[in-house]
């Protein structure tokens, strides 16, 4: 982990079920994820690890094709 993650209170681990949910390719829809905007620091980190998250399973599972910029939207 780098030292821009560790201003993280938590371990991002712990929000993988919550990264396969929004990165769930069974659905054909775009999914919204609401930000507190006070907390930068974890809304950014979260989406790099949501990234991170993806690019794993584009690689392990050469049938899914997950594109964040098309089917991710974030409100701060």
């Amino acid at each position: 982990m780098d030292a821009y993650s560790q201003v993280v209170p938590y371990d991002t681990k712990k929000y993988e079920n919550v990264m396969d949910s929004i990165l769930n390719t069974a659905k054909d829809s775009s999914c919204i994820v609401l930000f507190n905007h006070d907390n930068f620091a974890t809304m950014s980190i979260f989406i790099r690890e949501l990234y991170k998250h993806a690019n794993k399973i584009n690689k392990d599972e050469s049938n899914k094709n997950i594109d964040l910029k098309q089917n991710l939207h974030t409100i701060v």
